[in-house]
């Protein structure tokens, strides 16, 4: 870098360029090469442009300049440059060849080497092997074989040009054929009638006698004309006339031609001349059962009535086919419909609908009802099971609740009240203390019962280890660093600047600095800071100072920083030490031609005076290019002008300006068009000629037809026509048909003067109008009659026929009326059908069970799951019937699970379906995997039972422990622990869970107990670790510094107990070698400084090299590598003397040394004198040279060149040469001369002339522009007439015109295009050339649209536009009576009228009418009245043989199995009407009579089949039925029932739908499902079959009653009793089943029942003691009331209450009154006064306001002790299936009852039909204890007027609204004593205390001891300790008067309220307790309705 900054100084020192240097001889120019000092001007070293020298781009000297070189003519040169050694490439143009050298070089002093090349033209001869383009420019003369060669058929005219050779020059054709010149050959284009090569031959054309078929000949002038005979046409009389081309035949007929005439052979289906008429297949009838026939082409369609199908609709649909009737049901098929009889349990019209018999939703406790068919089954909900899934599941029965816990019974689950300590769904699990790990600070946790203990860790105490010990309590940290506590340690956060354990070191921060380029350290408290080296700045002495900011370097320049210095680098253009000089490069400009120099930096501008250009100026601009002259004009140019030269025919200084020739107007009756040097003129129609002189003769062409004369009009001409022709050109003959007799549709055939008619097929005569009788020799067959039609005939088949001729027998077969692939044979009007295996019947319909298949047991295959026994199709083992072809699999039933287990039927419970055992997560199953149902209905194995799973022990982990909590079974824990000093790894725990294997498995992995670690240590900066030992605890760590650098601290730590590393990390610091001196005359760079393995390099002074090593390194040691170097000045080469002089180096060959050279004599030094040995070891810039002396610039002649390649120096050569085109005038060359001026004069160029041509044949040439070179000669054509050849020739170089000569060729415009439906004719015949016409016919029926003729005109192109022949139109059609008409298509030539009739009409004749090619309709067709289809018939066809027109006949016929009622042939009447229709009546037949249709079976459930004989008859099925004549039924027999097992079925004696069979089950046994089945109509047995399970025997009804088993005799089912209307069940009303097959309690009794008495006017009846036999009705009157009579009734045996009603009288003191009636009158006057004093305090005082009425609640009035009344409603009691229920509310009293605390309900005894709340009640002021009247009453109905299963209707009677009863106060303690000692037997009777607890008043559900159920006022009852005083005086009465004391307590103490027994508190015995089990409590629930108070529950 110095080494070049050294030059750039030194180049900037010396300054040495051109044109700035000073001198003052060619010495002062030495340094720069080739330069020559201007002595006399500048005194500057300059460069000599005359010597072709000019300077560098640098200005550090002169390049020789050898100038541009001259492209030579027709070739181009192309340089590497025109600076010393470039090269120069010459290259001639296509059609040149190089003469002299191809390469030139620029020789420095001398110019281009050699003399330049020329390109010379090729010539024809010239060899072109090398040059394969030399012959390219050459005329028809191409490289051939190496030589220029001409083509074949030419001749060489000139060094340049083959011209053709002209083979017509000697006329060779004869008798005025046109001689056509081809290349080597011509051609003999002869004139018409002649032949031959040279056409000298006339022949004769009619010498092959080409008119055919009779035509006469006729010879012409190169033609002939052929006369032909009738029926041909054409040139030769070839064409047999088609008169087939107007397409006659319609609808697809073939047109078969003949010699003047054609026949149509139609298309099947359509008949008449020309296929017109479509023939009516429908004529036949061939549709049945009232179907409509629709007539199409050779076929018919018929559309069917509802109910049919086939091709002629003569098959009934078997509505059946489809199988519509769903699930078994029996398909009837009807016309259009079918009847489903459905199987049991199945409804709707395809018996689709399953009936839903949960509709009554018979499930209890929320459990899902399943409808199945004819029956349900209930899904229980989680918890319930039985049936009806009533009964609830204990859970708690198994114990699952462990260590003490209480386990309470709840839904489908049970909950565990765990013991203190134990947890989890069982109670199972000790509670882990630890598990919420209480422990902190890693304290171990031991777990304990209901508690935990904690060991802490080093560091930390306390219960629960969260006090962390505080080790700063004793420690202290220096330099004011902070203490900071630790676990079981403390750390010391230092200031910054300080370290260690207590921060006791100061930290030397320049250890690890690094201060760069020399830079000193000088460590500081927490930082260091550097001292620089001059130079240096920052931080680390790492920046160096830039000494160019704020640099004054100017114009651009790049300041270059250095070390406390800076130097500026010039930008172009600038030199000086800032760069402040512009150097002025015009100082040595070369602008020429007077050009002014406009200096700019770093180079100059030359501003040049019009005219010139070019960077210095040196161009004349040519004023020429782009030629300014238009329309070919010749340019000359100027200097900064130009001048043209016109061609003929135009004008003007740019010759813009073209000539009008058509002024004056030369053209006579047309326009004139200007042209180049010529005009066109359009001529008028009609003229022709080059000015239009000329009129046309259209008749020339002879365009009049058929000997027609042409009269010649200005541009045209008319025909006057020969007899029976017309149109234009007489081609037309007139059409004598247009007026034709022709009838029927007949052609009329055009003749000469007349025409012929050409039948319809059909017809004959003159004008065809008489119709042939084809019938007359008709092949109607099989007896078929023939019906005569136009050209035709139909045949009218007997029935079974059909065909054309009835020629076919109907195939009944077809289509296949056997169904399911049945094969089908044929018969005469029927057919038999082949069932395929799976079908039967007549039409092999789908199998159906309980078909025959005793001949062919194939017919079950289809039905799944199903064979045939021998006999009939039955499903196979495993499956049961489930309608007519459906096999249901049998149902085994779901079955119970194991404890913790599951049971999966997703198979489901039917016939092999599997259940799959499962046991719950965390158990595993101890038996079978699955069980399969078996045929017999039973499973095949038994349950397994599901254990829980061990996952067994688990090892400890090493260093550590494991537990396990609460054991090794499922959901069990264990728990992991780690010793001191290890840490654990992994989950603490794992749990045993289940993951599908025979054991549990612990869940994840065990932990790891992992030594503690304290973690890598990394290496200090510039060192290593050595960790050999590891990383855990005790495990020690080395430090080592790398090479070059020591340790600074500890070397070695280690890793505590804690898990961290007992030192501080050390730090390596680097060595230092110091600084070294640089050598003399040399510089020494240290950027890397002088530390460890830093790098230092000498460098020498420019112009000194180094001796030594370059560079040396700082060593670990501390030491330099090798010995500093030394620098050695520079020496450069010896110079050689330059040619033509020498050098002096006198100075030596060191740096800066100075060579100094010379020119001999004669020669001009060029360079630098001198040159100076350099820094590099090489001289100074480059060798200088002497130059020869030079000459000044040629000019080139006008339209030439002058080539100076040669150079312009001495004896140097110019070379002139000319433009193509042009020839030279004068020498070629001038030679420089050592005067330094050219020898000789410049030569001139003149331009080439080719000379005039003459015109063309009909044509001419024009060169209006001149005939020099270049010029064009432009050929045109006289109208009519194109160019053959070139339409244009150019003057070439050579001074000969390009190309032959043209010839101008007449226009041929080509044929025109054929027109659809006509002919063309060209004239003159087949001729297409200019002048030519074309006309044009159309065919018969079409019309000339536009022009009938064209003319081939001068453009090429036909006259006018193509016509066309347009099709004739018909009038529109005529109208017909009655009907109307419409055109479908149009109106045109063949188009079709259609007629139709108005409604109530029918059309005669063809509907379609034909538009004729004259343009006139065919005939028309008549409407007549129309009756229309006849009416259908139900189950019978109508046919229409003729029609529906009015006397036309429709004939009835009926299905089998019907008859005709009425007429069967019926009138299409003159009305338009149908007479009456008939009607089809069903013929009914009775059993085993012979019948048709199923219809006709009155039996019902038979049909029409086969009774195996062959005969159809009404009879039931072959199997599967049998026919009871006593209901004319055919019933279903069913299969007989096999015995369930431990039990017999009972059969019915006939097995036939309705009848009944009975189970019954063996003693100890009892049925679960129903008893009875049922045989259903489908054949099937209803419901499923019961089992026998363990179960009690059947009760026995009570006398008078009866019992309901209707849940089953299984045990844990319940049977309940009920009595008959007028009996009262004394006893149990539920009983049941236990598992020891007895049931429970005993059979109750039915007493006679008396009814309900009607309550008396103020007062009410008390029947709380019942309404039975015995029972006592106790009447009381309301308040104010006394009762006069008996006040009680007793219920007698005969069903009548005793005695009669009493009444209740008003009384002041009715009491008073009942003791002393007879004093009654006595005391009335005293009763007045107590009335008024009553009267004044009853409504004058205030009354205290009675209480609010409580709202009514529907709750029961009787709870279970376990059971929460405000918890229950209505539904939790439900009475017994035998008793119907209502329930009303009573009317409440005047005085309702004062709320007070509800007493205990108990349950009463069973006996009992009423039940009352304990209501403990206080009496209130102003107001009595009076209860509401209020309550239920069962009222008892008989069985038979109730379903036992319908619970929904149960209702509660009302009691009557006097009736009054007792709200049951508390009883005296006398009065429940009196009750201890008193029972009474079934009749209500008192009975002995030793009487059994099964009834009466002392049962098992009576109170005896003395908490009591009624309670009472101390107001109402006296002390309740006390005695009665009724009974003081008697302490032991008699039986009777315990009763009488009852009874008068109750009337004395309630007033009237019957006492009730009371109930027990709390059982005491064994049999008490029973009492109260929770089967007695539902027992009871189900049979008690009780009386509910308003203010029960408040």
């Amino acid at each position: 870098m110095l080494y070049l900054l050294f030059i750039f100084s030194f180049a900037k020192l010396t300054n040495a360029q051109i044109g700035v240097t000073a001198c003052t001889n060619i010495t002062g120019c030495s340094t720069l090469p080739n330069s020559v000092c201007d002595e006399f001007n500048t005194q500057k070293c300059v460069c000599s442009s005359v010597q072709k020298y000019q300077a560098k781009t640098d200005n550090s000297g002169c390049d020789y300049n050898c100038g541009a070189l001259t492209s030579p003519t027709n070739g181009a040169v192309s340089t590497t440059g025109t600076l010393q050694t470039s090269v120069a490439t010459y290259t001639c143009s296509a059609g040149f060849m190089l003469t002299g050298v191809s390469n030139r070089t620029c020789v420095l002093g001398s110019g281009w080497s050699g003399v330049a090349p020329t390109c010379v033209a090729g010539k024809v001869g010239d060899s072109c092997a090398t040059v394969t383009n030399l012959c390219q420019n050459l005329i028809n003369a191409p490289c051939t074989g190496g030589t220029c060669t001409c083509l074949l058929g030419y001749t060489q005219n000139s060094e340049t040009e083959c011209v053709e050779i002209n083979e017509c020059g000697s006329s060779p054709c004869k008798f005025g054929a046109t001689c056509i010149n081809e290349i080597a050959k011509y051609t003999c284009t002869c004139a018409t009638g002649y032949n031959g090569t040279q056409c000298e031959i006339n022949p004769n054309d009619c010498a092959s006698d080409p008119c055919r078929n009779g035509g006469s000949c006729t010879d012409g002038l190169a033609t002939f004309t052929c006369s032909c005979a009738a029926g041909f046409t054409g040139a030769t009389c070839a064409t047999n006339i088609n008169e087939c081309a107007s397409t006659p035949c319609q609808n697809g007929g073939t047109c078969n031609d003949a010699v003047n005439g054609y026949t149509c052979s139609c298309v099947a289906g359509f008949t008449g001349i020309h296929c017109e008429t479509n023939i009516n297949e429908c004529i036949s009838a061939p549709c049945k059962n009232g179907a409509s026939c629709f007539d199409a082409v050779n076929k018919y369609t018929c559309t069917c009535a509802t109910g049919f199908t086939g091709t002629h609709c003569d098959t009934n649909i078997d509505d059946c086919a489809s199988n519509p009737c769903r699930n078994g049901g029996n398909c009837a098929d009807g016309i259009a419909r079918y009847t489903c009889t459905c199987a049991a349990g199945y409804t709707g019209t395809n018996c689709d609908t399953n009936i839903d018999e949960c509709a009554s939703t018979p499930c209890k406790n929320g459990a899902a009802c399943t409808d199945k068919v004819n029956g349900y089954t209930c899904t229980c909900v989680a918890g319930y099971t039985s049936t009806l899934c009533e009964t609830e599941i204990n859970e708690c029965s198994s114990s699952p609740c462990k260590n003490g816990a209480t386990c309470n019974d709840l839904v489908n689950l049970y909950t565990c009240g765990c013991a203190p300590g134990y947890t989890g769904p069982t109670c199972a699990s000790d509670i882990n203390e630890c598990a919420s790990t209480p422990c902190q600070h890693f304290g171990t946790c031991h777990d304990r019962v209901n508690g935990f203990n904690c060991t802490c860790v080093s560091g930390y105490n306390g219960h629960v280890c969260q006090n962390n010990i505080d080790e700063c309590a004793a420690a202290t940290c220096l330099n004011g660093g902070s203490c900071n506590d630790g676990i079981n340690k403390f750390t010391c956060s230092c200031k910054p600047g300080y370290t260690g354990t207590t921060c006791e070191t100061n930290i030397n921060e320049c250890a690890t600095a690094i201060c760069q380029n020399g830079g000193s350290c000088v460590d500081q408290v927490n930082s260091y800071i550097c001292n620089c080296v001059s130079g240096y700045t920052g931080t680390h002495c790492e920046t160096n100072i830039n000494e160019c900011t704020g640099h004054k370097c100017e114009n651009g320049a790049t300041c270059l920083d250095g070390i406390a210095k800076y130097t500026c680098e010039c930008a172009p253009g600038y030199n000086g030490t800032l760069c402040q000089n512009n150097i002025n490069e015009c100082a040595g400009h070369t602008c020429q031609n007077g050009a002014t120099c406009v200096d700019i930096v770093n180079g100059f501008t030359c501003t040049c005076v019009n005219g010139f250009t070019g960077v210095f100026c040196q161009s004349n601009i040519n004023d020429c290019s782009p030629n300014p002259c238009q329309n070919g004009g010749a340019c000359a140019d100027l200097v900064y002008a130009y001048k043209c030269t016109c061609l003929n025919g135009y004008t003007g200084s740019t010759c813009a300006t073209d000539i009008n020739d058509c002024s004056p107007d030369p053209c006579v009756n047309g326009i004139c068009t200007d042209k180049v040097f010529d005009y066109t003129c359009a001529c008028s129609s009609g003229y022709s000629g080059k000015n239009c002189s000329t009129d046309v003769n259209e008749c020339l062409s002879s365009p009049c037809r058929n000997g027609g004369t042409c009269t010649d009009i200005v541009n045209g001409y008319f025909c006057r026509c020969a007899a029976g022709y017309e149109g234009v050109t007489c081609q037309t003959d007139a059409n004598e048909c247009l007026s034709s007799l022709c009838r029927t549709g007949s052609t009329c055939v055009d003749r000469v003067n007349g025409y012929i008619c050409q039948c319809a097929p059909g017809y004959t005569g003159q004008y065809c109008d008489q119709d042939i009788n084809e019938c007359l020799s008709h092949q109607c067959q099989n007896s078929a009659t023939c019906v005569d039609k136009v050209n035709t005939y139909t045949c009218t088949c007997k029935a079974g026929y059909t065909g054309t001729l009835c020629e076919i027998d109907i195939n009944d077969c077809s289509p296949n009326p056997c169904q399911n692939g049945g094969t089908c044979t044929d018969k005469v009007n029927g057919y038999t059908c082949a069932c395929a295996d799976g079908y039967t019947g007549t039409t092999c319909s789908p199998a159906t069970l309980n078909n025959d298949c005793s001949g062919r047991p194939g017919v079950c295959s289809n039905i799944l799951k199903a064979e045939c026994d021998g006999l009939k199709c039955v499903c196979t083992s495993g499956y049961y019937q489930m309608g007519s072809v459906t096999c249901s699999k049998k149902d085994c039933g779901t079955i119970v699970p194991a404890i913790y287990g599951n049971v999966n039927h997703s198979e489901g419970t039917f016939y092999e379906a599997k259940a799959y055992f499962s046991c719950e997560t965390g158990y595993a199953r101890t038996g079978l995997a699955s069980v399969s149902c078996r045929a017999d209905q039973t499973w095949s194995g038994s349950t397994p039972i599901c254990v829980i799973k061990d996952c067994g022990t688990l090892s400890k982990p090493l260093n550590g422990s494991v537990s396990f909590v609460p054991n090794t079974e499922y959901l069990s824990q264990a728990e992991f622990e780690c010793d001191i000093g290890y840490s654990l790894s992994g989950n603490k725990t794992r749990t045993c869970t289940d993951t599908g294997r025979a054991t549990g498995v612990w869940a994840g992995t065990s932990p790891t107990c992992v030594i503690k670690d304290c973690g890598l240590l990394t290496a200090p900066g510039n060192g290593t670790i050595d960790t050999q030992t590891g990383t855990k605890y005790q495990s020690v760590t080395l430090f080592y510094c790398n090479t070059g650098f020591d340790l600074i601290g500890v070397s070695s730590t280690k890793c505590g107990a804690d898990g961290v590393w007992d030192s501080v990390k050390p730090r390596c610091q680097i060595k230092d070698c110091l600084s070294l001196a640089a050598p003399a005359n040399g510089n020494i760079n240290l950027p890397q400084g002088t530390t460890y393995s830093a790098n230092v390099t000498y460098t020498c002074n420019i112009g000194y090299t180094l001796n030594g090593i370059a560079s040396r390194i700082c060593q670990s040691t501390g030491q330099w590598t090798n010995s500093p170097p030394t620098c050695e000045i520079n020496t450069c080469s010896v110079l050689s003397n330059p040619s033509n002089g020498k050098v002096d180096l006198s100075n030596g060959t060191k740096y800066q040394s100075t060579a100094v050279y010379t020119c001999n004599s004669g020669f001009l030094l060029s360079g630098s004198a001198s040159r100076t040995c350099q820094a590099d070891k090489t001289w100074s810039s480059s060798e200088p040279i002497c130059n020869r002396i030079s000459c000044p610039t040629l000019t080139a002649p006008s339209n030439g060149a002058v080539d100076l390649s040669d150079g312009l120096l001495y004896e140097d050569i110019a070379t002139f040469s000319c433009n193509t085109g042009y020839a030279m005038v004068g020498t070629s060359t001038r030679q420089c001369l050592a005067t330094k001026l050219w020898s000789g004069e410049s030569p001139t160029c003149q331009i080439k002339n080719c000379g005039s041509l003459t015109y063309p044949d009909n044509g001419l040439v024009l060169t209006v522009h001149g005939t020099e070179y270049l010029k064009i000669a432009n050929y045109s054509c006289n109208q009519g007439y194109i160019i053959s050849g070139v339409s244009t020739r150019t003057c070439l170089s050579s001074g000969i015109w390009s190309a032959s000569p043209p010839t101008c060729v007449i226009l041929d415009c080509g044929p025109v295009a054929n027109i659809t439906q006509g002919t063309l004719t060209y004239s003159p015949a087949n001729s297409k050339q200019y002048g030519s016409t074309v006309f044009y016919d159309c065919n018969d029926g079409y019309e000339i649209k536009e022009v009938s003729s064209r003319v081939c005109e001068a453009n090429g192109l036909w006259s006018g536009t193509q016509p066309s022949c347009a099709i004739l139109s018909c009038d529109e059609p005529s109208d017909i009576p009655n009907g109307y008409s419409w055109l479908p298509s149009g109106n045109q030539v063949g188009d079709y009228a259609m007629y139709a009739c108005n409604s109530g009409y029918g059309l005669v004749g063809d509907p379609s009418v034909i538009c004729k090619p004259s343009g006139h309709w065919d005939s028309a067709p008549e409407c007549r009245l129309d009756c229309g289809n006849p009416p259908s018939v139900a189950n019978g066809l109508v046919t229409v043989p003729d029609g529906t027109l009015v006397g036309k006949n429709a004939t009835y016929s009926c299905y089998n199995g019907y008859e005709v009622a009425g007429k069967d042939t019926i009138v299409c009447t003159t009305s338009g009407v149908w007479a009456e229709s008939p009607r089809c009546n069903l013929i009914q037949i009775v059993y085993n009579t012979l019948c048709s249709v199923t219809a006709q079976c009155k039996t019902k459930g038979s049909t029409c089949r086969d009774d195996t004989n062959g005969q159809d008859r009404c009879l039931c099925a072959l199997t599967r039925q049998f026919f009871d004549s006593s209901q004319d039924k055919c019933l279903s027999i069913c299969e007989p029932l096999p015995n369930p097992t431990n039990g017999i079925v009972t059969n019915p004696s006939v097995l036939a739908e309705s009848q009944k069979a009975t189970y019954t089950c063996f003693v100890g046994y009892a049925l679960n499902g129903p008893g009875t089945r049922y045989c259903l109509s489908t054949g099937q047995w209803d419901t499923t079959a019961p089992l026998c399970i363990t179960g009690c025997p059947v009760p026995l009804a009570p006398s008078h009653g009866y019992v309901n088993a209707s849940d089953g005799l299984a045990a844990g089912d319940i049977i309940r009793y009920s009595c008959d209307e007028g009996y009262a069940l004394l006893g149990v009303q539920e009983r049941i089943c236990g598992w020891d097959s007895k049931w429970s309690g005993s059979v109750p009794s039915c007493v006679i029942e008396c009814p309900l008495l009607d309550s008396i006017p103020n007062g009410y009846v008390d029947m709380s003691l019942g309404n039975w036999v015995g029972s006592k009705a106790t009447y009381i009157c309301t308040n104010n009331h006394a009762l006069v009579g008996i006040s009680t009734r007793t219920c007698e045996s005969t069903g009548v209450w005793s005695g009669v009603v009493p009444t209740c009288v008003f009384a002041i003191f009715p009491d008073v009154i009942l003791v002393f009636g007879t004093l009654f009158v006595v005391l009335v006057l005293v009763d007045i006064f107590v009335i008024s004093v009553c009267l004044y305090y009853r409504y004058c005082k205030t009354k205290p306001k009675p209480l609010p009425v409580e709202p009514k609640k529907e709750v029961p009035d009787v709870f279970d002790d376990y059971e929460d009344p405000k918890e229950l409603t209505f539904d939790t009691f439900k009475i017994g299936p035998s008793f119907q229920r209502s329930r009303a509310t009573v009317p409440e009293q005047p005085n309702p009852v004062i709320k007070e605390k509800d007493t205990p309900f108990r349950t009463a005894v069973s006996t009992t039909k009423i039940l009352l709340p304990v209501t403990n009640t206080s009496k209130a002021k102003g107001s009595d204890n009076v209860a509401h009247e209020r309550n239920s009453v069962i009222k008892g109905r008989k069985s038979n007027d109730l379903n036992p299963n319908d619970l929904s209707n149960r209702v509660v009677a009302p009691m009557p609204s006097k009736v009054r009863l007792p709200p049951l106060h508390k009883m005296l303690t006398k009065v429940g004593k009196e009750f201890n000692t008193m029972s009474f037997d079934d009749s209500g009777h008192e009975k002995s205390v030793t009487e059994g607890r099964d009834g009466g008043y002392h049962t098992a559900n009576s109170d005896d001891n003395h908490t009591h159920s009624f309670e009472s006022s101390e107001d109402e009852f006296g002390d309740p300790n006390g005695i009665s005083p009724s009974i003081s005086g008697d302490v032991n009465p008699s039986p009777i008067e315990k009763r009488r004391n009852v009874l008068e307590a109750a009337a004395d103490t309630f007033r009237g309220r019957a006492v009730i027994p009371p109930v027990m508190d709390s059982p005491h015995t064994e049999k008490e307790r029973a009492a109260f089990k929770p089967e007695t409590r539902r027992q009871l629930r189900g049979t008690v309705e009780t009386y509910n108070p308003p203010n029960m529950f408040q």
